[in-house]
């Protein structure tokens, strides 16, 4: 399972198959007694590992932990190590030996070289690369000494700078030593930074023949100096292992772009105007085959670079952007795996990041169900996500600290078999999900398939630790079984404001587990349509539709629907609605309170509740 040669500083495949197995069960949530009891099947492709006694960064691709090539801007070049250098954390740098690239581990660190051979150790992390381009040529070596009379010369023809056979006669009757391959620099005596350089391909004196591979300026000339001069100097040293120029592209695309238009020289890409040849990668293609690298044309259609023109070679690949109003200095990640056809099977694109992004501001999303593509970034109208699922994931990779994230949900209908599910993301802020707060009958949210009320609803949040807040849409569902508009439990919190709960649910409203709390808050709510139950806290749970800190609010019911209970508590349950106005009417029974729970209107009297028929206590259970 583990690659062989991924292994380093001597540790063994056991070793880090169980460091690999113990990340998962602590940070995936994979459940196991041991190693080998991890059911790998559901750990997703191209997921990322770095070992904390390798320090080598692996990647969990088709079933194998291999070494990743990790490869774009994530480090700060340093070149070579020098010894009284203090370096800071993720510094590159190369070893003495010229052998490796390695990564600094810790800031302020001094005196501590790499190691000479490919392997980690406390102080530097070995980064298994692959190889850079070649190093530029070298620089000439330096010009020989002036020769004496016999190896210099003087000749008066006529030539044009510039490479290739050049026939000079010297201008004297004295032979000279130059033989075959023999370098020599021909230079005009009125203009010394004019010259052409080359080997002698035949000499019978006065007629010189040199072949021409360098020169210096241009024009024609007919006072040239001929002088020896020293071959050029080595090739410079490699360049430090690094990303190579294909996987290099100026800038990425995170909307859908018209290829046979869209890609031409003088053309704007996230605020980049393009230039020939220019590479560009398409992420977010309406249709999603046609995603991947990009060469600019002069005009017309641009094409595929020639290096990721297959399927195959896309899959797994990086790409790292230079610039960009939005997206610069940003590394990608093809998640496709290989063995689809290009152009036929859908590219997958996305940014790659090596840990959660920490928010400095308020974030916002956007999604358009008619518009949107799920793998455009969502960080603009003009390039929105196509569902709410798709945004929620994304809100849910953050590190929030204490700023909101806003996903903004454009007029239209947003169906799923059973509902949007929403996650955890780290930190104080909260997550709002909005439409039209004005008209939400605009946004509409629905269900269609089978639904089960233990794990489904139009929104359903099971554990979560980020608050959510749903604002200015419409609830229905025309799913069977079980249907929830709003279901929480498991401790999560969930708020509403400003929604419309229209047709087609078993329970409109739901809360189960301790610490599980459902708020209205804002300026109220509607209800369009009939359901079972309006509001149901159980378990330890509450409901809270009106809170004493939230002020009074109104509940508008239109058409007078019907129920079953409108408001109910079991089990210990809470349901607060203390200062709301309820406007309309509905038939059913006002409320239940059953097994010891608490219905708490404040006061509000048995007629408080929208209904027909009295309300209910039964088994301990209390009605204020």
């Amino acid at each position: 399972m583990i690659d062989g040669l991924a292994i380093a500083g001597g540790a063994t495949q056991a070793g880090i198959y169980a460091r690999f197995a113990s990340f998962l069960q602590q940070n995936m949530g994979l459940v196991g007694n041991s190693a080998d009891t991890i059911d790998f099947a559901l750990v997703p492709n191209n997921s990322l590992f770095i070992d904390d006694v390798t320090r080598v960064i692996y990647q969990w691709r088709d079933g194998v932990l291999e070494a990743a090539h990790v490869i774009g801007l994530l480090f700060t070049p340093k070149g070579a190590y020098a010894g009284g250098t203090p370096y800071a954390k993720n510094d590159l740098v190369t070893n003495a030996a010229g052998t490796g690239a390695f990564i600094s581990n810790h800031d302020t660190n001094t005196g501590n070289a790499p190691p000479s051979v490919g392997s980690s150790n406390t102080h530097w992390t070995y980064l298994p690369l692959p190889a850079g381009p070649a190093g530029a040529d070298g620089e000439d070596g330096q010009n020989g000494a002036p020769g004496a009379a016999v190896v210099t010369g003087a000749s008066a023809s006529s030539l044009a700078i510039g490479a290739g056979p050049k026939a000079f006669t010297i201008a004297d009757a004295t032979a000279r030593g130059w033989g075959l391959g023999t370098r020599l620099r021909s230079t005009s005596t009125a203009s010394p930074t004019h010259w052409m350089e080359g080997v002698v391909a035949s000499y019978a004196h006065p007629n010189l023949s040199l072949t021409i591979d360098k020169i210096n300026s241009s024009g024609t000339h007919a006072d040239w100096v001929l002088t020896l001069v020293g071959q050029p100097g080595a090739d410079g040293a490699a360049g430090v292992s690094g990303t190579s120029g294909l996987t290099r592209v100026r800038v990425v695309a995170t909307g859908n772009v018209a290829i046979a238009t869209g890609l031409e020289s003088g053309d704007t890409i996230d605020g980049v105007t393009l230039a020939t040849g220019d590479l560009v990668l398409l992420t977010a293609q309406s249709t999603m085959a046609q995603n991947g690298v990009y060469v600019v044309a002069a005009s017309g259609v641009a094409s595929r670079h020639a290096d990721f023109n297959t399927y195959d070679a896309l899959a797994g690949s990086y790409f790292s952007v230079m610039e960009g109003a939005a997206n610069p200095d940003t590394l990608w990640r093809c998640t496709s795996n290989r063995g689809g056809t290009i152009d036929v099977t859908a590219v997958a694109v996305s940014k790659f990041s090596a840990g959660r992004e920490l928010l400095t501001a308020d974030r916002n999303y956007y999604v358009n169900s008619g518009t949107g593509n799920d793998s455009s970034d969502g960080r603009t109208t003009g390039a929105p996500f196509a569902t709410i699922q798709k945004a929620i994931d994304t809100a849910a990779t953050l590190d929030l600290s204490i700023y909101n994230v806003t996903i903004q949900l454009a007029a239209g209908t947003y169906s799923t078999p059973t509902g949007n599910v929403l996650k955890s993301a780290v930190g104080a802020g909260k997550i709002i999900i909005v439409g039209d707060e004005t008209t939400p009958s605009n946004v509409v949210v629905t269900t269609s398939g089978a639904m089960v009320s233990t794990n489904h609803a139009n929104f359903f949040a099971r554990g979560v630790r980020t608050t959510y807040s749903i604002r200015g849409v419409r609830l229905k569902s025309t799913a069977s079984g079980s249907t929830v508009g709003l279901g929480v439990q498991g401790g999560s919190q969930v708020e509403y404001q400003n929604v419309d709960f229209n047709t087609g649910f078993a329970q409109q409203v739901r809360t189960v587990d301790p610490g599980s709390v459902a708020y209205g808050t804002g300026a109220g709510y509607t209800i369009s349509g009939p359901a079972g139950i309006h509001m149901n806290g159980s378990n330890l749970s509450s409901i809270q539709a009106n809170s004493e800190s939230n002020g009074s609010y109104t509940v508008t019911l239109i058409g007078t629907p019907a129920f079953t209970t409108f408001a109910n508590a079991s089990n210990l349950g809470y349901v607060s609605a203390i200062g709301v106005t309820y406007s309309g009417s509905a038939t059913g029974s006002r409320y239940s309170a059953a097994n010891n729970s608490v219905i708490n209107t404040g006061g509000g009297g048995e007629n408080y509740f929208p209904g027909n028929t009295a309300g209910t206590k039964s088994s301990g259970g209390i009605y204020n």
